[in-house]
């Protein structure tokens, strides 16, 4: 039997979360897309699906040591040292890995969802 999606999924978001860690997000999303857009296709992930999960990745990565670029952006800023700046993140970095968790496993048609489907109303597009 083949891999589980959910763990193509799990692999896909520890990569994008590794390498934002690390570098500038538009780096990784032109390096790391074309690698993993044929994973995901097999998969049956909506492209749309992807995008949120590499975008939502890439976002915690730049807040998480050890090399986030907010942070150093931060600490640069308010001339404040590196611990000062990064102590008060850790409840905002837990609160995001379960948001990324909570999409990345939830499916294509919750992601997906306009509102404007919802509403019932024609949107700009």
């Amino acid at each position: 039997s083949g891999t589980s999606s959910y763990v193509v999924l799990l692999i896909i978001n520890l990569l994008f979360l590794v390498a934002g860690m690390f570098m500038d997000p538009n780096s990784i999303v032109i390096v790391l897309t074309p690698l993993v857009l044929p994973m995901a296709q097999v998969i049956g992930l909506d492209t749309l699906h992807l995008g949120m999960i590499i975008v939502l990745n890439c976002a915690i990565g730049m807040l998480t040591p050890p090399f986030g670029l907010n942070i150093f952006v931060s600490v640069g800023t308010f001339n404040r040292p590196f611990e000062r700046v990064v102590r008060p993140l850790w409840p905002y970095i837990h609160d995001a890995f379960h948001i990324g968790a909570g999409q990345s496993g939830s499916g294509n048609q919750l992601v997906a969802t306009r509102p404007d489907g919802l509403t019932g109303r024609r949107g700009i597009f």
